[in-house]
């Protein structure tokens, strides 16, 4: 159960990374377009940051898939998946620095990493109705 909690946090935070992360790409958009890059770096930045954010939001939703059919997905599947954040986490952290959103991230991925060791794949769902 335990691991389900985990896998359920971190796909809420994944969740609400994502939809932030989307929602701040105008603001992002209007800096990159005012910089002195070429097009080719423009649209690479661009694409980066709601590539990050659809990331974030698929994987939220492979997470959410998971604590409702938990037979779709075994530990190491979903340790794999909690690498995705962890290595963005790392990546955005050398070039960036530390900032509260990589640290969300970060929590994010040790919370999948570890609710997918933690996961029983023949579990059944407790969200869904029974027959007693």
């Amino acid at each position: 159960m335990g691991g389900r909690i985990l896998l359920g946090l971190a796909a809420l935070g994944l969740l609400a990374g994502g939809i932030v992360h989307a929602a701040a790409f105008p603001k992002a958009a209007t800096q990159i377009g005012e910089a002195k890059l070429t097009p080719f770096l423009s649209g690479s930045f661009k694409a980066l940051w709601l590539i990050d954010s659809m990331v974030q939001l698929l994987l939220a939703l492979l997470l959410t898939l998971v604590l409702f059919r938990p037979a779709i997905a075994g530990r190491p599947t979903l340790v794999i998946l909690g690498l995705v954040p962890l290595g963005t986490a790392v990546l955005i952290t050398i070039f960036l620095g530390g900032f509260p959103a990589i640290y969300l991230l970060a929590g994010c991925a040790l919370a999948t990493i570890v609710g997918g060791l933690l996961h029983e794949a023949g579990a059944t769902s407790t969200l869904e109705p029974t027959d007693h």
